[in-house]
């Protein structure tokens, strides 16, 4: 490497340690790499690209309460920017198992396929009329001879005509920044790229839990951000299985 061009490239090498971001300075490394110009420059810009992206990330803290100010848990919060990147998961599943779905609430990656298998000794009919993500799969037993796929982010509530009370909810999301809520009531997200960003915040127990609550936000590296949401909140997600007389339901 030619000692004029040095200058371009030293202390621009990023690593990443246990704690920290740092720059590793390129008078250190043994100096065996042909480069040329152009590809020094185009790397060097690439890393500073990649560094100002570390250095101008944002901080975001979400507080949920109900109206009587008691934190509210397993709440999905998600944060979704101009371009969200997410990746599809080929892997999902939803069971019914003795009459109940199981997971009774799945994250669904858009455009991902969701297999309905049935492990019950007799037929279910699952179905949802959820905008944008309507589906029918009439009676059938074991594994169905398709897959669904959600393509509209948002909640895709189910169901199943034989058996009223089943009842599960798929929260089809559009971000890789989404998290749980903990038993506080709290969310943090850290590190995320500053600019203007929609919070999409979902519990089953929502008064209107067919939709998702927005709230516009935007993120400054310098200046943390931090928001108290006051949910309106029902008892219970659904009513209770109905018994027949001979006992079974």
């Amino acid at each position: 490497m030619q000692a004029n061009l040095l200058p371009l490239v030293k202390g621009l090498i990023m690593w990443r340690g246990p704690l920290e971001w740092g720059i590793l300075n390129i008078a250190h490394l043994p100096m065996t790499i042909n480069l040329s110009a152009r590809t020094i420059c185009s790397n060097s810009s690439l890393l500073l690209l990649l560094l100002s992206t570390r250095l101008f990330a944002a901080d975001i803290s979400i507080t949920l309460e109900d109206t009587k100010q008691r934190s509210v848990h397993d709440t999905i919060v998600e944060l979704v920017g101009a371009r969200p990147e997410l990746k599809v998961d080929e892997n999902i599943e939803i069971a019914q198992v003795d009459k109940e779905f199981s997971p009774e609430i799945m994250v669904i990656p858009g455009k991902s396929p969701v297999l309905f298998t049935n492990q019950d000794p007799f037929q279910h009919h699952v179905y949802s009329v959820s905008k944008g993500n309507q589906f029918d799969l009439p009676l059938y037993q074991g594994t169905p001879s398709k897959h669904i796929t959600f393509s509209t982010p948002g909640i895709v509530k189910l169901g199943c005509n034989i058996h009223d009370w089943m009842l599960a909810f798929g929260y089809v999301s559009q971000s890789k920044h989404l998290i749980i809520s903990d038993a506080s009531g709290k969310v943090h997200f850290s590190g995320i790229p500053d600019g203007e960003y929609e919070l999409r915040i979902w519990n089953p127990r929502l008064k209107n839990n067919k939709k998702v609550i927005t709230h516009a936000v935007t993120l400054k590296h310098d200046l943390p951000l931090q928001k108290t949401i006051t949910l309106s909140l029902r008892k219970r997600i659904r009513k209770p299985p109905r018994v027949e007389k001979n006992g079974d339901y």
